[in-house]
Formats: C-alpha cells, structure tokens, sequence
C-alpha cells in the first residue's frame, strides 16, 4: 500500500512538473521563415521580401544564447538592395509570476548591398557594434506565447538604431508552433531611414527534450 502511495505521488510531482515547464515561457528553439519588410530606401517607400532565421538555447537555468540572422530584397528602379541585418548574444530571464523578464547583450551587424542595373559592380557597406534588449515574455491559453522587447544598437555609419519587437506564437503540440514577429527598428545613415518587419515563421521547441 505505502508503495502504492509513493508511486501515484512521485507520478503525480512528474506530471504537474511537465504542466508547469509546459505553461512557462520558452528559451530552448529555433525558427525560420518568411520575412517581409516596408522600408524607406534612399527616400522612397519599399516593401522587400526575405527570410529569416533564428533561435535560442539554455546555457544554465536563467542564462541562454541567442542568434538571429535575416536578408531582404528590395528591387527599385535601376537596380535593388539587399538588407541583411544579423545579432548573436548571451540573455537572461527571471519569473515576475505571470510573466518573464530578459535582457540581452549582443554583438549587432548590418549590411546594406546595392546592385545596380547594367555595367557597373556591386557596392556594400557594413557596420556593427554592441546591443542592448530587455522585454517581457509570456504565455496565454496555455498553448501561446508572446513576448514584447525594446532593442538599442550603436552601429556606427548607421547611428544609433532602436528596435520595438512583438512576437506571438501558437504551438499546435508539445514541439511546434507557428508564429509572427514583427519589428520596427529606426536608424539613420546609408539612405534608409527605418523598416518595418515581419517574420511568418515555423518554430521547433527543444524545451522538452532537457
């Protein structure tokens, strides 16, 4: 009988264990998908089309790593430009009950490309420089998780760049999700003046596989 009772109780601490880990927020995944952004480039108003791709892994309990990378395309008349914005960091999270909060310091990268139609060569430029996030992170209906994050990045020729992000994902199973980020990140230099981003992504959750 009492090892009846162990048994139901250690299953019972096992299964409410999962149910927690599964209503908290994720920092165990990686997506990717389709990116589609509106920029003013060189003083007209564009919509580009990319991917992006990104994720995230646990180091130890409140620490995890972080890497994004993205590239659109915007075609304008004589030529197009390529945008590809990139980030990789170190983050941390604490529980405030209901939800998460993070910060994150980074290394921030981006590349502007032009290509002009006819003769004539590619011209590139680049700049990268140190980032800051924080933002909040939650979960709602138990199988949704959003999150809300302000971004500054000194990226030198591009001044200082701040980003506002959103982001909303549905996971279908304990594993998978479908989602939408969008970012609005405003900067100065290099002939585009801000851009507006929005990531249709498929994600994988590797948080039950710890």
């Amino acid at each position: 009988m009492r090892k009846h009772l162990f048994l139901s109780a250690a299953a019972a601490m096992v299964v409410g264990g999962s149910a927690l880990a599964a209503e908290a927020p994720s920092y165990n995944f990686g997506q990717g998908g389709l990116l589609v952004s509106s920029s003013k480039v060189f003083g007209d108003s564009e919509t580009g089309v990319g991917i992006g791709l990104g994720g995230e892994a646990e180091i130890w309990e409140f620490l995890y790593g972080f890497v994004n990378i993205g590239t659109v395309k915007y075609s304008l008349d004589g030529g197009d430009v390529t945008t590809t914005p990139a980030s990789l960091g170190v983050g941390a999270h604490t529980s405030l009950g209901a939800v998460d909060l993070f910060g994150g310091l980074s290394l921030e990268r981006l590349k502007l490309k032009a290509n002009p139609d006819g003769p004539g060569g590619s011209t590139s430029f680049s700049d990268s420089g140190p980032g800051l996030t924080v933002g909040v992170r939650g979960v709602a209906m138990e199988n949704i998780q959003w999150s809300a994050s302000l971004k500054y990045a000194d990226l030198g020729d591009f001044d200082d760049v701040i980003t506002v992000g959103v982001s909303g994902h549905y996971y279908f199973n304990d594993n998978m999700a479908v989602g939408i980020n969008l970012a609005r990140a405003e900067y100065d230099g290099a002939g585009a003046d801000g851009e507006t981003s929005l990531l249709f992504n498929f994600r994988y959750d590797f948080s039950s596989m710890r």
